[in-house]
């Protein structure tokens, strides 16, 4: 399984979403640091797409064998915590130089945007069909307008 294009192109796409959402609370470094801070978010951003793509390894698939997509969300969100926190730690020069306050928020907001995102991703709006011209219809959710819509209330 690990050697298919579909388990790299998953796993891929995992490691982008953490790197992404490890990369807002990161912003205030990345664009107005000194060299050692941006060194350090690039670090971190790395270590923890690294992370994600070992964590796709260790774990396959979130989704099976009877799991709610509650528990994969969860389970997701509490992986992007661990990840950013351990990528974070893993970046400092020194453990002198970590500041436990704002290396739990990173994590906290990552895990925070890694839940939203997750959540967004199963609102009904993320299932509309695309239309022929590649847009979805938001309308189509009114139970009215549905093709196969009975009379409603």
């Amino acid at each position: 399984m690990i050697l298919t294009t579909a388990f790299w192109r998953a796993a891929g796409l995992r490691a982008l979403y953490t790197v992404l959402a490890a990369a807002v609370p990161l912003l205030p470094p990345l664009i107005g640091g000194g060299w050692p801070e941006v060194r350090q978010a690039f670090l971190a951003l790395a270590l923890a797409g690294l992370l994600s793509i070992a964590t796709s390894w260790a774990s396959i698939p979130e989704l099976g064998d009877g799991r709610s997509r509650w528990a994969a969300l969860i389970d997701r969100t509490v992986r992007t915590f661990g990840q950013v926190l351990a990528a974070a730690f893993g970046s400092a020069a020194f453990l002198s130089e970590i500041r436990w306050s704002t290396l739990l928020a990173q994590a906290g907001i990552a895990a925070l945007i890694t839940l939203i995102r997750a959540v967004l991703d199963e609102l009904p709006e993320a299932a509309v069909p695309v239309g022929a011209e590649g847009v979805a219809d938001i309308a189509s959710l009114i139970p009215a307008e549905m093709p196969d819509a009975g009379p409603t209330a």
